[in-house]
């Protein structure tokens, strides 16, 4: 009889947990619609930092900073997978504020399975205006710089890759780059942040 009870406390203190944690999930996505875009930001460590590409994609080639030659400062690069939801809506993002994508310093590599399904990623979210790249099964991004997850944000100067950042706002993703790169011509940001 004890033993009934026992398990009939632990089963209904399970059911609390279970609802608590619906409850927290329901608060998070919202009533109904599509989920809320967080705006963060933070380091990616398991990537090649001061790597230099070894051959650059046609459809890159006019991005600032890509090639070492290149002196005009510093690019961004964002990898986007066909198969992401935070990449879907870092798209949107880039499609509805198109102010967001100077195409002298921003360009995007899109991983995909197929190369039919990367251009239609590219197409949806008006990405042909600036600089891109089809990256099949993502094995250019993995062996170029080790990257394996998505979005990421690459930045460049003078052809090395000097920060990687996960995100999923690009405004946010924005701020916190310019922020860095003021804090470095300051001299603010300590010296072995700076790569």
């Amino acid at each position: 009889m004890y033993v009934f009870g026992l398990v009939a406390l632990v089963l209904a203190a399970g059911m609390v947990v279970l609802f608590a944690m619906l409850g927290e999930l329901s608060a998070r996505v919202g009533p109904g619609s599509a989920p809320q875009v967080e705006s963060s930001v933070w380091v990616l460590t398991d990537v090649a930092l001061g790597g230099v590409p070894s051959a650059l994609p046609a459809g890159l080639s006019g991005l600032n900073g890509l090639d070492r030659l290149d002196r005009r400062g510093p690019s961004m690069l964002l990898v986007l997978s066909t198969q992401c939801r935070t990449c879907t809506s870092v798209g949107e993002q880039l499609r509805d504020n198109p102010d967001l994508a100077d195409p002298a310093t921003i360009g995007v590599v899109v991983t995909t399975g197929e190369a039919s399904q990367g251009a239609a990623f590219i197409q949806r979210y008006n990405l042909g205006s600036i600089p891109n790249h089809i990256d099949l099964d993502g094995a250019w991004m993995r062996t170029q710089f080790g990257v394996n997850f998505s979005p990421t944000a690459l930045v460049f100067r003078d052809g090395v890759l000097v920060s990687a950042l996960g995100f999923t706002s690009v405004p946010a993703l924005r701020a916190a780059v310019l922020d860095a790169a003021e804090r470095v011509i300051t001299g603010d940001e300590p010296v072995a942040a700076r790569g």
